[in-house]
């Protein structure tokens, strides 16, 4: 997580920390605080060169979301049923169902984009605490708190 981690000396740094774990055979995670124009949000790099989606996960402070992007990432690589629309729980995360969703909006994924010329990306949405999502209209949070970087699954009604 460059962006607080005190080894880290901008975008070269970044990418050097993510092409680290990579070259271990693992993925780094990027953060990037949130300010009062945008939201706070985590992603991986290196999920790709091991044959599976990225990950970036909004609304939630870097260190918390490196925390479920490991988890999920795990998962992933471990074979897992993973895709675009499971839901996934994260223990440690108050049992909140997560829904995976297609993201088609990489630009946010900076340290990504430098590293691949394509890659996908899964969003890695999570719920309030009545178990809805964004695209609920009772969802507790408000659009604006967890931005989605790609369409919402097609039933909207349904939670999942």
């Amino acid at each position: 997580m460059c962006d607080i981690h005190p080894e880290c000396d901008g975008p070269d740094g970044m990418i050097g920390h993510a092409l680290e774990h990579i070259g271990r055979g693992s993925w780094g995670i990027t953060g990037v605080l949130g300010d009062r124009w945008a939201e706070p949000f985590a992603y991986t790099a290196g999920l790709t060169s091991l044959g599976h989606t990225e990950l970036v996960i909004t609304g939630i402070e870097p260190v918390g979301a490196a925390h479920i992007l490991n988890v999920v990432a795990e998962q992933l690589v471990h074979g897992d049923d993973v895709g675009i629309g499971s839901q996934v729980l994260v223990e440690s995360f108050d049992a909140h169902p997560l829904h995976l969703l297609e993201v088609r909006d990489v630009w946010p994924l900076v340290v990504c984009r430098a590293i691949y010329s394509e890659f996908e990306a899964m969003q890695v949405v999570w719920s309030d605490h009545d178990g809805r999502f964004p695209w609920h209209g009772e969802y507790a949070y408000g659009p604006s708190r967890q931005p989605l970087l790609g369409p919402p699954p097609r039933s909207h009604g349904a939670a999942a």
